[in-house]
């Protein structure tokens, strides 16, 4: 018989995060964001961290032009 048993992930920012707004360990977050707990402060702060997050990004995209994209779409030519 083998024996089967679960990696645990190492706790990633936003788990650290969120541990240190709420108080609990982030393997905790972890197991929240896996479906195995259920807390519902806890899923609603990651939540936010990732909306807050995404506005983050897209407004900087906004004042930064990204050089990756003209990479794609070939050179700007002036």
């Amino acid at each position: 018989m083998d024996k089967t048993s679960t990696k645990r992930r190492s706790p990633d920012d936003i788990a650290q995060v969120v541990a240190d707004i709420t108080g609990v360990t982030p393997r905790y977050v972890n197991m929240v964001r896996d479906g195995d707990r259920s807390n519902e402060l806890v899923e609603m702060i990651v939540v936010e961290y990732h909306l807050g997050k995404n506005n983050l990004i897209k407004y900087l995209e906004t004042l930064v032009p990204l050089l990756s994209n003209t990479s794609r779409h070939g050179r700007k030519k002036n």
